[in-house]
């Protein structure tokens, strides 16, 4: 299902494809810990560096839906999205941040009801601490991005 869901295009020709980053932010999520069965739910943000593919912006959401489906801790998770996206893509780089309240501390132990935890997976070029540290960045910003800066 996942090769399908996140089907490529093949246009626009190669001269117009993004030079930057592609962020999407703020996709809702929700799974189940496998370690204790109870629910986390959260945003995750993805940003790739497109090869020669692009994809359309939904596939990024339903991976996202897709592999959170399935009992699993929040870390493989984020690691799962970023495989996913850097396979079928063929990326240059791929980051994934993951930013959930866990049942498991909410509701358990300390009931820490503002806790949230926040993991992140990067591949290819987002491996570079820089590189991420700018997208990271991005993703925090509180205000809408608007276009592309000039």
């Amino acid at each position: 299902p996942l090769a399908r869901t996140i089907s490529v295009s093949r246009g626009p020709a190669p001269d117009t494809l993004p030079s930057g980053a592609v962020l999407l932010r703020d996709i809702r999520f929700r799974s189940v810990c496998e370690h204790h069965l109870l629910p986390f739910a959260g945003h995750a943000h993805i940003a790739y560096l497109p090869g020669e593919q692009v994809v359309g912006l939904g596939a990024l959401v339903r991976v996202v839906e897709i592999l959170a489906a399935r009992p699993q801790v929040q870390e493989r998770l984020g690691e799962q999205i970023a495989d996913t996206i850097a396979e079928h893509l063929d990326t240059r780089g791929v980051l994934v941040v993951l930013d959930a309240a866990h049942g498991c501390v909410t509701m358990r132990g300390g009931r820490q009801t503002e806790a949230s935890t926040l993991t992140i997976a990067a591949r290819g070029e987002y491996t570079d601490a820089v590189a991420r540290a700018e997208l990271i960045t991005l993703i925090g910003a509180s205000v809408p991005l608007g276009g592309a800066a000039r």
